[in-house]
């Protein structure tokens, strides 16, 4: 997702199911169909090993928080310092960057790490979810601009600097 569809999660609209996943639901996300803004829904299942890290279980405490009536009745997303205020686009972007650049900051030292749409979207198709499940999920325009200048494996896999220096096997 990007950080301007995160900023569109409607609180008022999500939901915990029956069967205990979590229903979010993106209020005019940035795609649209036949030229309408569409109400997106992404659905989250529980994360049973780790309760810490647990979506649902985050969701539930933010829901039943004592303070939870201060905030703002439709952002799941709010400042911790004045919580009666929205976070803005660029504070969640800023965050999900600091993150990345956390998460491995050897691999990109001082230039700017890769979203964590491409890397999440890239992961989920090392781990088997289809390309065609990915560029939905994602939003991708299509498979060939996600090949082309987002996908972090193909980028990896292709050491230019093994094949020119690399030595041969003659004999």
């Amino acid at each position: 997702m990007r950080p301007s569809d995160l900023h569109r999660i409607s609180l008022l609209h999500s939901r915990i199911t029956e069967v205990g996943h979590l229903n979010l639901c993106v209020q005019a996300p940035k795609e649209t169909r036949n030229g309408r803004r569409i109400i997106k829904t992404l659905v989250l299942h529980p994360l049973t090993r780790d309760n810490g890290l647990c979506p649902v279980a985050a969701f539930c405490a933010l829901r039943d928080h004592p303070d939870a009536s201060r905030r703002p009745p439709d952002a799941l997303f709010v400042n911790s310092v004045s919580v009666s205020s929205p976070l803005k686009v660029s504070t969640i972007s800023g965050w999900l960057q600091r993150l990345m650049r956390l998460s491995a900051p050897d691999d990109y030292g001082s230039s700017t790490p890769p979203s964590l749409r491409s890397v999440a979207s890239d992961l989920a198709l090392t781990r088997g979810a289809s390309l065609d499940d990915v560029l939905v999920m994602g939003n991708w325009s299509s498979s060939t601009v996600f090949n082309n200048h987002y996908r972090c494996t193909i980028q990896r896999e292709h050491n230019l600097s093994d094949r020119v220096l690399g030595s041969t096997t003659e004999d």
